[in-house]
């Protein structure tokens, strides 16, 4: 049966997908009769997918569920859609109905997981917690839902509504008549309305039945004070808009759940909410950047989300107004808790009740002075056992509460300890008095640890991984015991630690001399893959048991110590390493890449006594596929096997100034560099050679090539004449190196060239022969899309033949001396971008007509021209400015 049920998809993975859900908990009658009912008369029509689809809406399990479904197609196709913004919607269209077993929010996560499981809706985001996050329709699933909604919604495109009048849901893109479109009969049916453009009163007076209103775009700066005309209004989104008050007639929307003001980070608008707020007696869901509160909001009693609250100091901002809160969920930031008086005012905020908030964090002002009572406020502000998250951010106190340091909570209606153990995540950041770090390493869930700005944590000491009282039977919780072993720190995967300028040792795990005689062995980080450590300057030590770390990234440190102890013998699974400013650092641990055969990523930088990186490349032959060495002043030679890396597909290498050559063999042994596919070598002024045998040998994969800054370069010619036998080569860069003969020839030839990179020569300055150079090339290049020209201050012009570049999308410009961009730039009729790079006498854009005629053009870049930019912002409204040019411009970044 599961065979013909099979055979009925057709081979389409959204119709397996979707009968696989349709089918999935029913018995073998019900298999047999949806077969045998349904599936039966699909045939070769081509509607085979579309009938699926309806059939699974068909089982849907009730009419709520099924107008969950059918309201999702009010988002356009393809767009991400919050999940918690859906289940509030469909909360505030009276779609979740409940029982005294489940409230609203429960129903809708069961009302998403069914259409999840039916293939009605799919993941496509979740958070670090496995929780999902986004999810969206598939188009043909989208195409369903929009016949079941049928002419109960419409979508407008400035055109006015026709007689329809059971339209319940708009979409409404903009409007340019400020007379109000919808009729009045269609206004009394209407339930949501997503809305961009301009507000004005009168858009309230009819829409008496309205449940949700959407107000998009930064044409609107009012909410109207009519707005208390919705009486029925329970959802109200202004994110993204320039509303910068809500007014005070909003607490009179007694059937509110739910306001929405998200922003982005670099919005200049700030939301005030009304004193009017706390009347909001059925408000649910408070979505709001970091803002000021109006007093009192303890009022609101039913709220279940609120992700920021800062403490105050007069009455009614003070943190006890989250005590009545007591159905808040998901995330809470508190912020201001240099404003909390004490341990019992901190309790205050019954923390440890809200089983629900699973994300905490805790925020002080760290800029402030003089005596702190953080360790008091931070001893009452105890979570519940739940917590998935905690962060602490701005802790003055020398020391952390018990709380925190054992990581358990006190029950004190039980008279009881109970672990933290379902927290995943830690964070603490700018806790710059505190000199011990907590125990973590019993913490059986936790994945991830960050450890930032911890300036007077001097050690990582034992008690970091929590054993010291294994051996006990109390201790049952303290790491995880298996049989003859004790595992500690058994689900972390990341760990950061940044900041820590006093920081000298980290130790290894070491037993407790009791624990010695019964435990054989303890094993520490099973799962842990990644690794940072960055400015903590003085560490000269860090352990060296990690089975199966993936990555490293370890920087700015005087020692090398630490990487060579992280990357002893016993690391053998390394895959990533990144290495940033070690001063101390000589050479790479020599059995870096014999121990670890699956290292595919090195990179180097800022070594400044890095003089050879290993003997040999022993081991990653088969494994690197890309090396980076950057800035290394020291480094004078490259292993002589690095030919033999035949997976390595690119290498790139700058600012080296003592390297003097890259090996090759002169007799071709074997097939070297297989795999390569980029080569960058710039800024290395004592390189005197590149091996022919080098381009010969790689020469027909080769898609990049980039060389500049190589002024002791004697063999440049005859590698540029090999540039013919790179028939992939897409992306070509070459400036500031010698003068050669055969440029124009040779890249002139390249057809598949896209991209282009040029500029002047270390041993010519003259423009003309720049312009020559530059015109011959040109003329052989119809296919290239992306141009960038590197240019000297004292040349006033730039080549007129790059304006028989019809098919170009990018150009660059570095560096010239000109006044004013020529008229013919408007010839580019392809361009889409333009970077205009340390112009400094640059004044002029071409003229207006001129820009116009760059139809495509997209994004403009004007760094450091400093001229242009004064013209262009100082002249903002005048018809001939600068700025009447490029308004029109959808990007423009000065």
């Amino acid at each position: 049966m599961g065979e013909n049920i099979a055979k009925r998809c057709q081979g389409l993975p959204l119709a397996a997908k979707v009968v696989g859900g349709l089918l999935r908990g029913k018995s073998k009658d019900e298999w047999h009769s949806i077969e045998q009912s349904w599936l039966s008369d699909f045939g070769g029509d081509g509607n085979t997918i579309l009938k699926i689809l309806k059939l699974s809406f068909d089982h849907l399990s009730s009419p709520s569920l099924k107008k969950c479904f059918a309201y999702c197609s009010i988002f356009p196709k393809g767009v991400y859609i919050e999940r918690e913004e859906l289940i509030e919607l469909w909360m505030a269209e009276g779609f979740l109905l409940t029982d005294q077993k489940m409230d609203t929010e429960t129903v809708g996560n069961k009302f998403l997981g069914i259409l999840l499981e039916n293939s009605l809706l799919q993941v496509v985001e979740r958070d670090l917690y496995g929780n999902i996050t986004y999810c969206n329709m598939h188009d043909l699933v989208h195409d369903l839902a929009c016949s079941v909604l049928d002419s109960k919604s419409i979508c407008l495109n400035n055109n006015i509504l026709d007689d329809i009048y059971q339209v319940r849901y708009i979409c409404r893109e903009y409007i340019r008549d400020e007379s109000y479109p919808i009729p009045k009969e269609q206004a009394r049916c209407l339930r949501t309305l997503f809305f961009v453009g301009k507000v004005s009163d009168i858009i309230f007076s009819e829409l008496k039945c309205l449940h949700v209103l959407i107000l998009m775009g930064r044409d609107v700066k009012e909410l109207p004070s009519m707005i208390r005309e919705l009486i029925h209004l329970r959802y109200l989104d202004i994110s993204y808009t320039r509303i910068e008050c809500l007014p005070d007639s909003i607490g009179e929307l007694y059937h509110l759940q739910t306001i929405r003001a998200v922003t982005d980070d670099k919005s200049e608008y700030y939301l005030r909410l009304p004193m009017t707020l706390k009347y909001l007696i059925s408000l649910k869901h408070l979505h709001i950047p970091e803002i000021q509160f109006p007093p009192e909001m303890g009022r609101l009693i039913s709220l279940e989300t609120l992700p920021y609250f800062k403490v105050g100091h007069e009455k009614g901002y003070g943190i006890v107004e989250l005590g009545s809160m007591k159905n808040l969920k998901g995330k809470l930031e508190i912020h201001g808790l240099e404003n909390a008086h004490d341990k019992e005012d901190a309790m205050s905020a019954y923390l440890f009740q809200k089983r629900n908030v699973f994300k905490l964090k805790f925020v002080w002002d760290e800029s402030r002075e003089g005596e702190t009572n953080d360790e008091d406020v931070l001893e009452g502000l105890q979570p519940h056992p739940n917590l998935k998250s905690l962060e602490i951010y701005g802790f003055k106190g020398k020391r952390f509460p018990l709380w925190i340091l054992k990581m358990v909570v006190r029950d004190d209606l039980e008279g009881r300890w109970l672990g933290l153990n379902n927290l995943m995540e830690i964070k603490l950041t700018s806790c710059k008095e505190c000199e011990d770090i907590p125990m973590l390493g019993h913490l059986p869930l936790l994945k991830y640890l960050y450890l930032c700005r911890l300036t007077n944590v001097r050690s990582i000491g034992s008690s970091f991984y929590g054993i010291e009282s294994c051996s006990t039977p109390s201790s049952s919780n303290i790491g995880v015991r298996k049989k003859d072993t004790v595992i500690v720190f058994q689900a972390l995967e990341r760990l950061e630690l940044s900041d820590m300028p006093n920081l000298t040792q980290w130790v290894e795990v070491e037993l407790p001399i009791a624990a010695k005689t019964q435990v054989y062995q303890v094993m520490v980080f099973p799962c842990l893959d990644y690794v940072k450590i960055d400015n903590c300057r003085l560490l000269t030590s860090a352990p060296s048991h990690f089975p199966c770390l993936k990555e490293l990234e370890i920087a700015e440190m005087d020692s090398g110590i630490p990487l060579a102890n992280i990357c002893g013998i016993k690391l053998i699974s390394l895959a990533k390493l990144k290495i940033d400013r070690l001063d101390g650092l000589a050479s790479l641990p020599d059995g870096l890449f014999k121990n670890n055969q699956n290292l595919s990523y090195l990179e180097i930088r800022d070594c400044p006594n890095l003089t050879r990186l290993v003997p040999c490349f022993r081991g990653a032959k088969a494994s690197l596929q890309e090396l980076l060495i950057s800035n290394c002043s020291s480094l004078g030679e490259l292993p002589d096997d690095l030919h033999s890396l035949n997976s390595l597909k690119k290498l790139s290498i700058f600012l080296c100034p003592n390297l003097k050559s890259i090996p090759y063999p002169s007799v071709r042994r074997s097939q070297g560099f297989a795999s390569l596919r980029h080569i960058e070598i710039g800024g290395c002024e004592g390189l005197t050679d590149l091996p022919c045998e080098m381009m010969d040998s790689c020469a027909p994969p080769i898609e990049q090539l980039s060389l500049f800054g190589l002024t002791s370069l004697t063999n440049l010619p005859t590698v540029i004449g090999r540039l013919h036998k790179l028939p992939h080569l897409t992306s070509l860069s070459i400036f500031n190196v010698p003068k050669c003969a055969n440029f124009v020839k040779e890249i002139g030839s390249l057809n598949n060239l896209k991209e282009l990179c040029i500029g002047y020569s270390s041993d010519f300055w003259k423009y003309g022969s720049f312009k020559e150079t530059i015109d011959g090339i040109i003329g052989g290049l119809q296919s290239l899309r992306r141009l960038s020209l590197y240019g000297i201050e004292y040349w006033d012009t730039i080549p007129d033949k790059l304006q028989n570049l019809n098919s170009l999308l990018l150009l660059a410009l570095y560096g010239f001396g000109i006044k004013a961009l020529p008229e013919w730039l408007g010839n580019l009729s392809s361009l889409e971008v333009l970077y205009l790079y340390s112009c400094e006498k640059l004044r002029h854009l071409p003229s207006k007509e001129a820009m116009r005629r760059l139809t495509k053009l997209t994004e403009l870049h004007m760094i450091d021209c400093p001229m242009l930019k004064q013209r262009c912002i100082g002249q903002e409204n005048e018809e001939d400015s600068e700025w009447s040019k490029i308004s029109r411009i959808p990007q423009v970044y000065m």
